[in-house]
């Protein structure tokens, strides 16, 4: 089945599809099957995490010891599938695990809700796979293997961009012929088909290729060519994102260079421009929607690989000013600190989005003006174990949500102007 979309416009479908779980009965003495879905099914979309749940069921009369692993992790890995083990039954797990080493079941009993969690990343290939689990008695070596069936639903996105490559960006010669080298870009998480168009101007245009089939994850240079007649001439050319005008230019060859750093990663923006002749009638291009996709951030200078980097320690290094946003884009940090330097301004929301950090010290960030207040966000940075809010000038109160963050070792929130009672959930930080 083939999928087209007409180039200006931006979609998301999302298709589910269905394989069927295998169960292998070898064990005597116990039973290996699905908890939860109870049929061993599930879907999930790129840039998701859900989890899946087994059973063990000691069938004898005495207590049993098993060891659990998953099997093909590397294999769906390579897919953009993350897989580890996240409750043993009794307990969340901390670390992140193909194995359980040990789990007690005692006799005539069921152990249940022994978790998988499964993280389709944002490059999760779209189709069907199984998860190969394998229970084995730690006493006599029987062992029972199970296949939870999973499907990466379908991401269907289109962005474009005019190639690097180029010799021609932006402009158009009156009188002429100029060709344009455009960067199609399959940002889906399939092989999918798109058609090529051009409307809302007056001028003759030909695509080489109206219709391109591009790989997940992949682009493809289509060649353009603008034919163009006007005996007045350009007098300027109006570049608008999202219905602001952000550029009047009237030198040619007239051109938009588009700072994206200062957009969230996967946002959507509709992008225009308006052409005046010498006359000032004019010609508004037909909207296209564009995805910013950047793959670096500049913060105090530096450049950051988005991708690469996962440790950010400048603190005690003499910044000033404010935290910039873009820090949010930093996905994959684990490591971050921007303690003891001359930051100010309030703590941008951005941070509390960094949900892989187990570390995060802003000790003196902004520490004699107000640095706003704890958000219920914070909840959401689950994997933290060392979080130090000293001297923020944070005030208000200390939110319930900070009881999620079960894995703290160390938390500061000491030289605020914080107010109200400590939350009973902060007793959940054993």
């Amino acid at each position: 089945m083939s999928y087209s979309r007409i180039l200006i416009l931006l979609g998301t479908l999302i298709f589910i599809g269905i394989s069927t779980p295998s169960v292998s009965a070898d064990a005597e003495d116990f039973d290996f099957s699905f908890d939860d879905p109870e049929d061993g099914e599930s879907n999930v979309d790129p840039e998701n995490t859900i989890e899946m749940k087994v059973e063990i069921e000691n069938i004898v009369n005495e207590p049993m010891s098993f060891e659990l692993k998953i099997l093909n992790d590397d294999e769906l890995q390579s897919s953009g599938v993350n897989l580890w083990w996240s409750h043993n039954g009794d307990d969340s797990l901390t670390s992140k695990s193909d194995t359980i080493p040990k789990i007690d079941v005692s006799d005539n009993s069921v152990k249940n809700g022994i978790t998988v969690s499964v993280e389709a990343t944002e490059n999760a290939v779209y189709g069907d796979y199984t998860i190969d689990l394998k229970c084995k008695d730690k006493d006599s070596n029987e062992f029972e293997e199970i296949s939870l069936s999973l499907s990466v639903n379908e991401k269907a996105a289109v962005s474009l961009q005019v190639s690097e490559g180029s010799e021609t960006i932006g402009s158009v010669d009156i009188d002429n012929q100029t060709t344009y080298e455009i960067q199609v870009n399959n940002d889906g998480n399939r092989e999918d088909t798109f058609s090529l168009s051009v409307s809302g101007n007056d001028w003759d245009t030909e695509f080489e290729d109206s219709q391109v089939t591009i790989d997940a994850f992949s682009s493809q240079i289509v060649i353009l060519t603008v034919t163009t007649e006007d005996n007045e001439g350009i007098s300027k050319v109006e570049f608008y994102i999202n219905d602001s005008l952000v550029l009047t230019d009237s030198v040619p060859p007239y051109e938009y260079e588009w700072d994206t750093q200062q957009y969230e990663n996967n946002s959507e923006h509709t992008v225009k421009v308006i052409f005046y002749d010498e006359s000032d009638n004019s010609t508004e291009s037909e909207p296209i929607v564009l995805v910013v996709y950047n793959t670096e951030v500049t913060l105090w200078g530096v450049v950051y690989s988005i991708e690469d980097t996962d440790t950010l320690a400048v603190g005690d290094s003499g910044l000033s000013g404010s935290i910039p946003p873009e820090i949010g884009n930093l996905t994959n940090l684990v490591y971050l600190d921007l303690g003891r330097n001359d930051l100010t301004g309030i703590i941008p929301s951005e941070i509390w989005n960094l949900t892989k950090l187990t570390y995060l010290d802003l000790y003196k960030f902004n520490e004699f003006d107000s640095g706003g207040t704890i958000p219920p966000e914070i909840g959401d940075l689950t994997d933290l174990r060392y979080l130090n809010l000293r001297s923020c000038g944070l005030s208000g109160s200390i939110p319930p949500e900070i009881g999620n963050l079960t894995s703290l070792e160390l938390l500061w929130l000491a030289h605020n102007q914080l107010t109200g009672s400590i939350p009973p959930e902060i007793g959940n930080l054993t």
